[in-house]
């Protein structure tokens, strides 16, 4: 399992704060799922975390051996789906 610092669990969709910005975990690469879109990220880093990083228009990946390190990385909120399959906001 992936944690934040804070020992919170890291899940696809959480708000966080990166460097000190809004931003989204959209791709959670954890060894103990079998994910076929983060298969590529446990084979070459053994797991870790995609974050949309609006501050820079792009993608960050931290892996697993970094993450709890991660002073830049906060936990903000969860994500959750609706009855009607959207995410919404918490």
């Amino acid at each position: 399992m992936l944690n934040y610092r804070s020992g919170d669990a890291v899940r696809q969709g959480d708000r966080v704060r990166f460097h000190g910005n809004e931003a989204e975990i959209v791709l959670l690469a954890d060894p103990e799922r079998d994910d076929p879109e983060a298969r590529w990220y446990v084979k070459e880093f053994g797991g870790g975390v995609l974050i949309a990083d609006p501050s820079v228009s792009g993608h960050t990946f931290i892996d697993r051996n970094s993450l709890p390190h991660c002073e830049d990385l906060e936990f903000v909120a969860r994500s959750q789906i609706d009855d009607s399959g959207l995410t919404t906001k918490d």
